[in-house]
């Protein structure tokens, strides 16, 4: 039982990743830069979605970790099924991280759009719900 709960949490973690990574891509692939208000109001709105979704990342993390640590304690082939898994869970959270920081940087038509931009991407950096 402990295995399949382990498999489910990290199941639920992988797919909240997927998903935010292609919210992001999509975001990139509409807005190459923040040229008015409509690209600027569409970046808070992902950069709030992904700070809530960081925050549920944590909560998800809380069981998944309980139950890797028993499952390491049982066995020798539970701790093999955890290895495993956080293994292929770390590789994926590394792979195309590029998108994150993009969106981050993107060039700003006006002062006052790169002040608010920058100001969105510092709450979404170091505060844990935004403050924009």
């Amino acid at each position: 039982m402990l295995p399949i709960l382990y498999l489910t949490s990290k199941a639920l973690i992988v797919a909240l990743l997927f998903l935010s990574r292609r919210q992001i891509a999509r975001f990139l692939k509409r807005h190459s830069q923040i040229a008015n208000s409509q690209d600027l109001q569409a970046f808070m709105k992902m950069a709030r979605q992904q700070m809530y979704a960081t925050l549920l990342y944590v909560v998800l993390l809380i069981p998944s970790f309980i139950l890797m640590f028993l499952l390491l304690m049982k066995g020798a082939k539970d701790a093999a099924i955890v290895m495993s898994v956080e293994t292929g869970v770390f590789i994926f959270t590394r792979i195309d991280r590029e998108g994150e920081k993009r969106s981050r940087n993107l060039p700003c038509a006006t002062p006052e759009l790169e002040a608010s931009y920058g100001n969105v991407c510092k709450s979404w950096v170091n505060d844990a719900f935004p403050k924009f």
